[in-house]
């Protein structure tokens, strides 16, 4: 394998799975909403990516790991706790990232969604009457956390201990 062909094969899965991340991330941060074409697009990005893997991908244990938190989070949606996108999004990550990545891309996740609540409280009363503040929600007092912020960072922030990223 050539330079250029560890670079692409590295590069092509990382881009895969951080792209829609990214593309949900800003969405929800302006929107609240996640587009399940969003969500698709990275599920299904995980084949191709999987495929394209420098070792080989335990397939059970991807599906295993997507099935269990979508199980999971539908649970929590309908307790109300979550949002449908944010729950899509955790699903199609947990697909990505496999049972052995699970504890890590869950710790991160939960890091970043703490850091981020406690950064939206901190920002809505230093911004109360800032004209940002009234164009993004986000920053209204009240206001929900965007979750798929915190889950596009704490996914993203995991890829290096995840297997499917390993070169």
């Amino acid at each position: 394998m050539t330079p250029a062909e560890f670079s692409l094969a590295a590069a092509l899965p990382a881009a895969l799975f951080a792209g829609p991340l990214l593309v949900a991330a800003v969405l929800d941060a302006l929107t609240y909403r996640i587009p399940n074409l969003v969500t698709l697009t990275l599920a299904l990005a995980f084949i191709p990516a999987a495929l394209m893997a420098p070792q080989p991908v335990a397939w059970g244990s991807h599906l295993a790991a997507g099935g269990l938190t979508f199980a999971a989070v539908f649970l929590a949606f309908l307790r109300g706790w979550i949002g449908g996108g944010d729950a899509k999004l955790l699903a199609a990550v947990a697909l990505w990232v496999g049972l052995a990545g699970l504890p890590v891309t869950a710790l991160l996740v939960g890091m970043f969604g703490g850091a981020l609540g406690v950064g939206l409280l901190a920002a809505r009363r230093v911004f109360p009457l800032v004209v940002m503040a009234q164009r993004l929600r986000a920053l209204r007092p009240g206001a929900p956390v965007p979750y798929g912020v915190a889950v596009a960072a704490g996914a993203i922030a995991a890829m290096p201990n995840l297997p499917l990223f390993a070169a």
